[in-house]
């Protein structure tokens, strides 16, 4: 087994295609076909299923291609750390949360650092970061939990309330706080169940006997935010993050059986090798993360 048919298995992988991937690394394409028949062999199994043109892994293709992108992955590190002139840098983060926050961060860290390009993933999916040859590893992630174990540092970056967000029509709008138990009628707006977010409202509902009435259930917090704001419903949202989604036609009120705080933190690989600009833009991250002024309710 040699690094070569790890990288080609990677890329057929992504693409599915067997021609296109022998394109992509300018390759015969029975070459690319023997490279990927000599590793199954070499494994003893089926890493690809076959459907005419196109290919879609096995079984045991997942499970070898989520190790063999980490092996692509530090070697790349590896080269990275040897060649430090390199013109650019390109940095690949998944952010789960305080995507606007992040949007305004970003615009002042690249006006101030040309050399840096950067492979984001806004959408949960690794297959978005898919780019050429650029593998799926993250370098960062943003948000309140660890999705990836490989990601096994990270640092606060902010905490901010969870609060319910109403139309300025609402009675509950010039309340500073309103009970659980006087939502019972309201109509919610909510993310999908088992979500981070959804799971503290729905723990809280049920520790003080309540069943909300969830009218939309929906998995953006764009809109979310939008269905708030036309006054469809009122929700539960993090109240700095997801600011600048509402309108000023919203308010805020806090729920007194409800203190969660959220943290938002900064997640890297420690094993990763990281350019002096990685570390700068890190550095500045949590520095502007830092900087915000969280209300308080």
């Amino acid at each position: 087994m040699t690094f070569q048919q790890i990288r080609y298995f990677c890329t057929v992988a992504k693409l599915e295609n067997i021609s296109e991937s022998a394109r992509r690394h300018q390759i015969p394409q029975p070459a690319m076909s023997k490279s990927i028949s000599g590793l199954e062999s070499k494994l003893g199994v089926k890493l690809f299923l076959r459907y005419g043109n196109s290919l879609k892994l096995t079984e045991e293709g997942r499970d070898f291609y989520r190790y063999a992108q980490r092996v692509i992955t530090v070697i790349d590190d590896a080269v990275a750390a040897v060649q430090k002139q390199k013109e650019k840098t390109t940095i690949t983060i998944q952010i789960n949360s305080t995507r606007h926050i992040f949007i305004k961060f970003l615009r002042k860290f690249m006006r101030e650092h040309s050399t840096v390009d950067f492979v984001i993933d806004f959408n949960h999916r690794t297959e978005s970061l898919n780019r050429g040859e650029q593998t799926t590893s993250y370098m960062f992630q943003i948000g309140t939990f660890m999705p990836m174990n490989y990601l096994d540092k990270s640092v606060p970056l902010m905490e901010e309330p969870f609060l319910l967000a109403v139309n300025k029509d609402s009675p509950f709008a010039f309340r500073d706080s309103v009970s659980i138990k006087e939502l019972v009628n309201e109509h919610f707006i909510s993310q999908p169940d088992g979500t981070y977010l959804s799971r503290y409202f729905f723990q809280c509902c049920k520790a003080n006997g309540v069943k909300p009435n969830i009218r939309v259930y929906c998995n953006e917090s764009k809109y979310i935010c939008d269905l708030i704001n036309s006054g469809i419903g009122i929700g539960m949202v993090p109240a700095c993050s997801w600011a600048d989604m509402l309108s000023s036609d919203v308010k805020l009120v806090r729920i007194q059986e409800m203190e969660t705080v959220l943290i938002q933190r900064l997640f890297w690989d420690s094993n990763r090798y990281l350019t002096h600009e990685a570390q700068v833009f890190m550095q500045e991250l949590i520095a502007f993360y830092k900087g915000i002024v969280v209300p308080h309710y």
